[in-house]
């Protein structure tokens, strides 16, 4: 109690400082938040985005002649797409920004790789050896018990089957993405320890943003998951 509320009023007062930067002649955006932002070279932008569960964001240049936007794209967008005024552009990252010559009037467009991904830790990490956690866009997305039997311990993934994006889950928060992944479910024989390998049937296994687990009670979570082929 004694920090978090300070630091909680500090970042929102910050994040324009975070979100976005500028020189003389370019304005930098490193974050993407839908609004309107004046930077003192005198550009004025209009940034229309659903990020991070929409990867388009559009920018409108509200004010400023001559000038250069400098949008960031994140590393873990494999590809991406960038119109200009409606037209496709082909240019490409500089030390992960794309540089566009802007005046009034210009829409800019960038599309970024919603596509829902595994991520596999470095084999340096013994505790997570042979596990796989969900990725889409910037959000980490964990298994909670409430959408998976109320078991997540014996679940395995599988992951050479694509991970699926289900609609938005209403009962989280105003709604979130739910990620379905194909999985396999180990059977309780009934005693700690035996000769014969646990029985394992395929099953689906249901992820949500981890920002969101512990809201529906107490229950099992992973992040890290064990995985087959």
């Amino acid at each position: 109690c004694a920090c978090c509320p300070p630091n909680l009023a500090r970042l929102v007062s910050s994040f324009g400082k975070y979100a976005y930067g500028e020189s003389s002649d370019t304005v930098y955006c490193h974050m993407f938040a839908d609004g309107e932002v004046r930077f003192e070279n005198g550009v004025e932008l209009l940034c229309e985005t659903s990020y991070p569960y929409d990867f388009t964001v559009k920018y409108t240049v509200k004010k400023g002649e001559n000038k250069t936007l400098a949008v960031r794209v994140p590393q873990w967008s494999r590809r991406f797409g960038l119109l200009v005024n409606g037209e496709k552009s082909e240019l490409r990252t500089e030390k992960g920004y794309v540089y566009i010559a802007v005046k009034k009037g210009d829409e800019i467009t960038l599309t970024l790789d919603g596509t829902p991904r595994f991520v596999y830790p470095s084999p340096r990490i013994h505790s997570l050896s042979g596990k796989a956690a969900v990725m889409r866009g910037p959000l980490v997305y964990c298994f909670e018990g409430r959408d998976n039997g109320d078991d997540v311990i014996s679940l395995s993934l599988k992951t050479n089957e694509p991970l699926e994006v289900s609609e938005l889950n209403s009962e989280l928060l105003g709604g979130t993405t739910v990620i379905t992944a194909a999985a396999v479910r180990r059977e309780d024989f009934g005693e700690l320890y035996s000769d014969g390998e646990p029985e394992a049937k395929e099953c689906k296994a249901k992820a949500i943003p981890y920002y969101t687990w512990g809201n529906r009670g107490e229950n099992q979570m992973r992040v890290w998951m064990d995985y087959i082929k």
